[in-house]
């Protein structure tokens, strides 16, 4: 029998108008709570609803930000207003169902009916309304978007059609979904916002900082972490609701590996079997790399503990400095490759992280005593730019050959016997050392060998030795294939009448002339001599008419920008 045929009749026409009452209630509370979560994903994500936009005539650069911290204040006391409103019709709702009460005599069996009845109409009301906010949001969201977009479409990288392809590069079998393709393309780089404020990350952090300071500074700071932990917002969401699934879709695949790509911004996907099967055929080369039995990291340990005693015992570094230096975690270094796209096969390039080892801390300091001599020569070029600056004035002879050297495999081919001679000999002839430390050279060079002889790492649990060269990833490291570099451009240059030479990262630019073109060939071959420790490979160009060597720069600029 129908329910409200059955109270009119049982209970009169009173209580079928508290039960329309009670169901009316219930939509619109419905309503209002989805209004109330369309504002508040409009004011998260930053959009304006239409209804709250406000037009103003001025066109200034303030007049906008006025207009926007409005629209911002007038979203907020909107939630506050539909806030207070679910809760009158709540309390609207208490009295409705007392009167129901009175009204049924506490008939029980009737009450629960009505309950389930209003219940659904509210369900029913909430689907519909649901669906109608959440179309609006995401006309409003897009609408943002793109506007977002057109403003700063300079600024932002092209991620629609075949410009994904170049973002990112899929070298497995498994086929990308665009929202998985569009989050890869944003780069390695790009940090998603968190949906929850990691306080217990940030209290943690602070006390270890308290561990080093006086007890009253310890007091204010944990005082001022308190103060901005409790006033601190969750960030908008910066990715949409399909991204963030496919985050958590590739997190849970284990069987993929993405990393980045050699040069370039791209992200590479790649099957991880594939990955560790091009490592440890890398890593198979018994002539190269020495498995080891164990981790050695305990036996280094104490070996630069050694060292660094006795520096402190002399005097030669203090009690602050000792405890920089001291190796307190025993983290072992770590091997990653990342894909070179740029070459067939899709080859890896081996990079060790030395983040965090025993000897991080040291190699860091001894890159800052070393830094101030890098650069010193008179055929160095700091960059692109300058490069481009000092080449827009020389003129190229008829005749005249463009030679480009590069050195093949710089880190890979740095000899440490010889990088250790000549940095010596540039300590010993550097006369501002003492203003830079209280380490005389053989102390720095000391320090640098065992720095530069830490060849080991590890992968996938299986520890290994590179004792050809310096381990890549220390600080140090990356200006000592400099000084061979230099040391090798010093026996070449002399050799030959070269009428420009410049030298900018691995690569030297030099202009010879044409009949000199055997003798640049022979010198060439030369630098992959015992007296000249890298190889290298050359590009020449001739050209038919004097020019000036601003015709060139555009090119020249575009190539050095890869150095």
């Amino acid at each position: 029998m129908n329910l409200f045929q059955d109270v009119r009749r049982n209970y009169g026409n009173d209580a079928v108008k508290n039960i329309r009452d009670l169901e009316n209630i219930e939509r619109k509370i419905a309503r209002h709570r989805n209004h109330l979560t369309f504002t508040h994903r409009c004011k998260q994500h930053g959009v304006t609803p239409s209804s709250l936009r406000i037009r103003c005539p001025i066109k200034t650069i303030k007049a906008k930000n006025i207009v926007e911290k409005a629209q911002k204040e007038l979203a907020r006391e909107r939630i506050r207003v539909i806030s207070n409103q679910i809760k009158s019709y709540e309390k609207e709702r208490a009295v409705l169902k007392k009167d129901l009460e009175t009204l049924t005599n506490d008939d029980t069996e009737l009450r629960r009916h009505v309950e389930i009845h209003c219940e659904n109409k509210g369900k029913s009301e909430h689907e519909k309304t649901k669906k109608r906010h959440k179309d609006k949001f995401e006309r409003l969201k897009n609408k943002e978007w793109s506007r977002k977009v057109s403003n700063a479409a300079s600024a932002e990288p092209d991620l629609s059609g075949t410009q994904l392809k170049r973002w990112v590069i899929n070298t497995s079998d498994r086929k990308l979904t665009k929202p998985q393709t569009t989050l890869l393309a944003k780069g390695l780089n790009f940090a998603v916002s968190v949906d929850k404020i990691p306080n217990d990350e940030f209290i943690v952090a602070c006390e270890k900082a308290c561990w080093a300071i006086p007890n009253a500074e310890a007091q204010n700071l944990r005082a001022e972490v308190a103060g901005v932990l409790k006033s601190a917002k969750i960030p908008p969401p910066n990715i949409s609701y399909d991204e963030r699934k496919a985050l958590r879709e590739l997190q849970k695949d284990q069987s993929l590996i993405i990393m980045g790509a050699d040069k370039g911004r791209s992200t590479v996907v790649t099957e991880k079997d594939t990955y560790e099967e091009k490592v440890k055929n890398m890593l198979s080369d018994t002539r190269t790399y020495e498995k080891l039995k164990g981790d050695p990291t305990g036996s280094y340990k104490r070996k630069l503990v050694g060292i660094l005693q006795r520096l402190k015992e002399d005097s030669k570094i203090n009690d602050s400095q000792y405890k920089l230096l001291y190796p307190t975690a025993e983290v072992t270094p770590r091997l990653y490759c990342t894909t070179k796209i740029h070459k067939e096969g899709n080859p890896v390039r081996p990079i060790v992280d030395y983040t965090g080892s025993i000897a991080y801390q040291t190699s860091k300091a001894l890159g800052e005593i070393l830094a101030p001599m890098v650069g010193k020569t008179e055929h160095h070029v700091v960059n692109s730019r300058q490069l481009a600056e000092d080449l827009a004035g020389v003129f190229i002879e008829e005749g005249d050959i463009f030679n480009s050297h590069d050195v093949v495999s710089l880190f890979t081919n740095t000899p440490i016997d010889k990088t250790l001679s000549i940095i010596k000999n540039r300590l010993s002839d550097d006369k501002t050392l003492k203003n830079r430390t209280n380490l005389n050279v053989d102390d720095i060079m000391e320090l640098l060998e065992f720095v530069l002889t830490t060849t080991y790492f590890s992968f996938r649990g299986l520890y290994t030795n590179k004792s050809s060269e310096p381990p890549w990833g220390a600080h140090v490291v990356q200006s000592s294939p400099t000084y061979s570099w230099n040391g090798s451009n010093k026996k070449l240059l002399p050799q030959h009448p070269w009428s420009v030479s410049l030298r900018c990262g691995r690569d030297m630019l030099t202009t010879s002339w044409k009949s000199s073109k055997k003798g640049l060939r022979n010198n060439s071959r030369n630098i992959s001599t015992q007296s000249t420790p890298l190889r290298t490979s050359s590009s020449r160009t001739k050209r038919k008419k004097t020019t000036r060597y601003r015709s060139l720069t555009p090119s020249l600029s575009g190539r050095t920008m890869d150095l």
